[in-house]
């Protein structure tokens, strides 16, 4: 069986999205708990959760985009915004990070992506590991310019987390989308 109850190898993300919604949860809280998408909840829901948290890099953390413990690592800051339920962040990454004609690095573009969409998981309070990702190129960044990324969740069908993230000039023009299927493999410690 593959994703979701879906059989063969590869998997389509309208697919997993219309089995999850075949699917809604019951009125106690049901199967696919909390599978409606953010726009979807309550004020309440909303409210629950007001306030804003920089998420700085963890010193003890060794991630290579967002640890403090590797020294040759991007050490990545975010912002995490519980009302509307977002991760986002700003930066200027410079020639470090380039790949050809001075533009960002392919590599780095999924790489922050990555990092956006998986501290959404954070919401969920859940441990989860990438498990899928494409990435739509949309036009080239350049290294020395000011970029956005921004993430929240689509979706949630069982322990599959469905994230998007977006890479933004300060202008707002989206210049990378991204979509990813993380798994959760255990609730967060407290």
């Amino acid at each position: 069986m593959g994703c979701g109850g879906l059989s063969g190898a590869e998997w389509r993300w309208s697919e997993l999205v219309s089995a999850a919604n075949e699917n809604p949860p019951t009125s106690d809280g049901g199967r696919y708990k909390g599978w409606l998408p953010v726009w979807a909840w309550s004020t309440d829901e909303r409210e629950e959760l007001s306030e804003t948290q920089r998420l700085d890099p963890n010193p003890s953390n060794g991630c290579f985009g967002c640890g403090g413990a590797n020294d040759g690592g991007m050490k990545l800051a975010f912002v995490q915004d519980n009302a509307n339920r977002r991760i986002s962040g700003r930066f200027v990454l410079g020639a470090r990070y380039q790949g050809g004609a001075k533009f960002l690095h392919g590599g780095i573009i999924a790489l922050l992506l990555d990092e956006a969409m998986g501290k959404c998981c954070r919401f969920r309070d859940a441990r989860a590991v990438t498990a899928q990702m494409t990435i739509d190129y949309l036009k080239p960044i350049d290294a020395e310019q000011e970029i956005v990324v921004e993430a929240f969740e689509e979706l949630q069908s069982g322990r599959n987390l469905f994230q998007v993230g977006e890479i933004r000039n300060v202008a707002g023009e989206v210049m990378a989308r991204g979509k990813a299927r993380f798994v959760i493999v255990k609730a967060a410690e407290k």
